[in-house]
């Protein structure tokens, strides 16, 4: 049943937003029925909730996976197969085979997430990854909605990575690189804007720029006639000191000028 529904407790940013078609899926039967109904809606399929971030209320299809359940299914002498509802909790499901006394996992615990999501990026933390105690996994295809049975082998497993996790075809690439909602964006039309202005100011301001050269003989010109420094005062004085000294004023300089234009940009909303 889908109803509307605000999504904060669904998000670990805690962004309270409201979803027009939240749906609830406990089995298998209740996804395809879904991807039936709204397959061609471009549908999010929503896990745990910590690898998304929504700006706005959600006006797409929503579809929370609650597929719960921890089952052994067999135990020989030197492995216990479980099988694992796509949606528990990753570090829930880790406390409990430590609970059982399982090992193998462990070092996989406090990683946010459900365990349906865990194959996609092929999770891991200190030396081990999931494709090391990985069987198989059943999936439901987004295009045929058909259920799909993957075996370790079948899934490609690499560093973060996996078949799961397969890049975008070309086609859809360049239909995203070159979609109208990204180039006419609020956003990139303010960065047209910017962009338009720099060049207007560097091509109007170009005849006055004063090159570094022309800065550095003129502070040339000026430290040589002065008389607060006696001549040769650092004549004796290691290059490599001099050069020491020349670096640390530079960086110090630079890095507080730098600090200086950042705050400002905070401070003056006409450079915001």
């Amino acid at each position: 049943m889908n109803i509307s529904k605000s999504i904060k407790q669904f998000n670990t940013f805690g962004l309270d937003v409201v979803s027009n078609d939240f749906n609830v899926a406990k089995n298998e039967d209740e996804i395809i029925t879904f991807l039936n109904k709204h397959s061609n809606n471009n549908p999010i399929v929503l896990g745990g909730g910590s690898n998304i971030l929504f700006k706005k209320d959600v006006e797409r299809p929503v579809l929370k996976i609650e597929i719960k359940g921890i089952n052994v299914v067999k135990e020989d002498s030197a492995f216990v197969y479980i099988s694992v509802g796509a949606g528990e909790n990753w570090d829930n499901f880790v406390n409990w085979s430590l609970r059982k006394d399982y090992g193998g996992i462990e070092n996989l615990s406090l990683i946010p997430g459900n365990v349906g999501s865990a194959p996609i990026q092929n999770i891991g933390a200190y030396g081990v990854e999931l494709d090391s105690v990985f069987e198989s996994c059943r999936a439901i295809s987004l295009e045929n909605k058909k259920v799909k049975i993957f075996h370790k082998i079948d899934c490609d497993f690499t560093y973060r990575s996996s078949v799961f996790k397969e890049k975008l075809k070309i086609k859809d690439a360049a239909s995203l690189i070159f979609s109208k909602k990204i180039w006419f964006s609020k956003s990139s039309k303010a960065d047209f804007k910017l962009l338009l202005l720099n060049r207007v100011i560097l091509s109007a301001g170009s005849v006055a720029v004063v090159s570094q050269i022309t800065i550095s003989t003129f502070l040339y010109e000026c430290f040589s006639s002065q008389d607060f420094v006696q001549p040769l005062l650092f004549y004796s004085t290691p290059a490599g000191v001099v050069a020491t000294l020349f670096t640390v004023c530079f960086f110090l300089l630079d890095d507080f000028s730098r600090f200086f234009v950042h705050r400002l940009m905070h401070k003056v909303p006409l450079l915001w």
